[in-house]
């Protein structure tokens, strides 16, 4: 499943956790990863949502951006954007569940992707009124809240 990505290699991680920001260097007999995870908190009626950023810098293969989501209160097949620091990283539509995710693999991924930790990232859904945008998710709701992965 393209949602879990490299989970597997948790095991061989050496963990840098700096408050809600967590790095991890990961290696195994055939390459090396640097993880950046930024949780996620869903906003205002959103509450019970959750899910993560993450950027994985490989060695030896394309770089991965992903955000997942769980548990959010949106009908099945709602769009959904995530942005970077204001910028469009991507859409994805939720499931039956509330769940949904977004994955951007390259070598060569857009700089705004390859996060480090502090970046604003938000999850998104537009409203009847096109230029108009309702945050459902973001890093900031997820310390307002106190959440846990």
């Amino acid at each position: 499943d393209d949602d879990k990505g490299d989970d597997d290699h948790r095991d061989n991680c050496r963990r840098h956790d700096d408050g809600e920001r967590r790095r991890h260097h990961c290696d195994d007999d055939e390459d090396e990863v640097d993880r950046t995870v930024i949780r996620l908190g869903g906003c205002k009626e959103f509450d019970k949502a959750r899910g993560r950023a993450v950027f994985e810098d490989w060695d030896h293969r394309d770089d991965v951006f992903r955000v997942t989501v769980h548990d959010v209160d949106l009908p099945e097949d709602t769009e959904l954007t995530v942005r970077v620091e204001g910028r469009k990283a991507g859409t994805f539509e939720l499931d039956d569940e509330g769940d949904g995710h977004l994955t951007r693999r390259d070598d060569d991924l857009p700089k705004f992707l390859r996060l480090d930790g502090d970046e604003r990232v938000t999850v998104s859904r537009t409203t009847d009124d096109e230029d108009d945008t309702k945050v459902v998710l973001s890093a900031a709701c997820a310390d307002h809240h106190g959440d846990g992965d």
